[in-house]
């Protein structure tokens, strides 16, 4: 017997699967309701590079420099909007020191 397993993550017809089907897509919209476009396809984007990228188990691997690369680009984006969400204020001011 064929049952439909139809977006609930392999439990057939549970409350449990729907939710697990539906919550994802809910973080989705709420990222995007929230942060905006560029936040989700930046989301999108370093999750298929983790998704794809290879163990770093061994460490003398041939495949270890790729996946140091990657986390090199992923802490580069990082970065870049931690800088650029700042709009030219210091990371650390004097203020404090002057209470």
């Amino acid at each position: 017997q064929a049952e439909s397993l139809s977006y609930t993550r392999g439990e057939p017809n549970t409350v449990s699967g729907a939710i697990g089907a539906a919550l994802p897509v809910l973080i989705l919209l709420a990222l995007l309701h929230r942060f905006g476009f560029l936040a989700v396809i930046t989301r999108d984007a370093v999750n298929a590079m983790l998704l794809f990228a290879p163990v770093l188990w061994p460490p003398a691997a041939w495949h270890t420099g790729v996946l140091l690369f990657l986390v090199a680009i992923i802490l580069a984006i990082a970065l870049f909007a931690f800088f650029t969400s700042l709009g030219g204020r210091r990371i650390f001011s004097t203020d404090l020191l002057e209470a």
